[in-house]
């Protein structure tokens, strides 16, 4: 038992050490792109976020976790923007279509992705294209065409994040608004009907990590001054961003979260407290024991191969007419002296039961009576009459 005790407290601390261990370490940063609200991670959008009240001082800020389709085919708003911003936009064909009526009627559109849908593209008649098969540079610079819109020199960070840049597009309709090295064209506006779409193809410079460098913050700030600044409603895009997980450390993710973290720690005391006091309740196998006999069963056992064995059917059927008797008389209060006509009537009245089968029953107490030797069929006869007879009374 001893032994059980000290393996079983060993178990908990090392458990222990564990938890404190995985906790005290520092939580890693993680580097996958999502641009979401919450995210404070480098390329998550937690700052993008919190300054739209400032870009757009006047405007509600709506939060939609819904595909666009399911956002604005019932509703017919004016003068509000809608917001994408991820690694990824999976917009569908129905999608599309929508999204050109709703900038059509006076709304604005800010895409910003470098992994565009093929229905987007088609829609929109613009065309992609990477910068992975060209020489690599130190640093890459995004800037904003309008002089009035920037240092000329433009706003920079490192290479390996402006990869995706526009090819093709229709000169008719779009106006160029931006490029990555005065190169590679990465941002357009397209005017449509009373309202403009506006794509960008770098949305690392919407992220955590590009906004608190040097004066960048100024760049994402006067790309999105191009939607007018009084507009009723920003529409803030949760559903196509990419969801990560916190952590890959099974341990670190529960500690993190505060009801899986009370879940592990009361465990973790019940079975501390199960060592200290259930194991001291532990106890031998009970052995089994035999049950006692029961007695009335042998002797009812002796007693019938007694009579059996003697074959005395008349010394039976009396016992049986005389245990029937008294039940009759302690129970039905009949007096049982004179077995007559008078009797049958008065039992068949009590009882409720057939006249005929209390004359039957009668009649062969009777034959047993004045017959000094029982057959064994007058026997059986007797007992089956006496016990229909109590069955019936119950």
């Amino acid at each position: 038992m001893k032994g059980y005790r000290k393996f079983l407290f060993g178990v908990i601390a090392i458990l222990i050490i564990y938890v404190v261990a995985e906790v005290g370490q520092p939580k890693p940063l993680d580097w996958t792109m999502t641009l979401s609200k919450g995210d404070q991670n480098p390329l998550g959008g937690y700052i993008l976020y919190q300054q739209l009240s400032d870009i757009f001082p006047d405007a509600r800020i709506d939060i939609y976790s819904s595909p666009v389709i399911d956002q604005i085919k019932s509703k017919n708003p004016k003068n509000t923007a809608y917001l994408l911003f991820g690694p990824a936009l999976n917009l569908s064909s129905n999608d599309c279509d929508e999204l050109f009526k709703f900038v059509a009627s006076g709304n604005y559109v800010f895409l910003s992705t470098n992994d565009f849908s093929q229905a987007f593209m088609d829609t929109f008649k613009i065309n992609t294209s990477n910068r992975f098969g060209l020489v690599k540079k130190d640093s890459n610079w995004v800037s904003l065409t309008n002089p009035s819109m920037g240092p000329e020199t433009g706003y920079s960070f490192r290479s390996p994040y402006f990869e995706e840049y526009i090819t093709h597009l229709d000169s008719s309709a779009t106006v160029v608004l931006g490029k990555i090295n005065s190169e590679e064209v990465n941002f357009v506006k397209i005017a449509i009907g009373e309202g403009a779409f506006f794509i960008h193809t770098s949305p690392i410079c919407f992220s955590n990590y590009f906004l608190v460098r040097n004066n960048n913050a100024e760049y994402a700030a006067k790309a999105m001054s191009y939607i007018p600044h009084d507009i009723s409603a920003v529409y803030w895009d949760e559903y196509y961003k990419q969801s990560h997980a916190e952590t890959s450390n099974p341990m670190r993710f529960m500690m993190s979260n505060p009801d899986l973290r009370w879940v592990y720690w009361i465990v973790l005391l019940t079975l501390v407290l199960y060592v200290l006091f259930a194991s001291k309740r532990r106890q031998r196998i009970i052995p089994v024991m035999e049950p006692l006999r029961n007695s009335t069963l042998d002797f009812v056992n002796t007693v019938g191969k007694l009579y059996f064995n003697q074959h005395d059917n008349r010394n039976i059927a009396v016992k049986k007419i005389n245990y029937f008797l008294e039940y009759i008389r302690t129970n039905l209060f009949l007096s049982t002296g004179i077995l007559n006509t008078a009797f049958e009537d008065a039992l068949a009245k009590k009882t409720g039961l057939p006249r005929e089968e209390i004359a039957d029953l009668i009649r062969i107490l009777q034959e047993v009576d004045h017959n000094q030797s029982i057959s064994d069929l007058i026997l059986l006869e007797l007992n089956k009459r006496i016990d229909k007879f109590y069955l019936n009374l119950r």
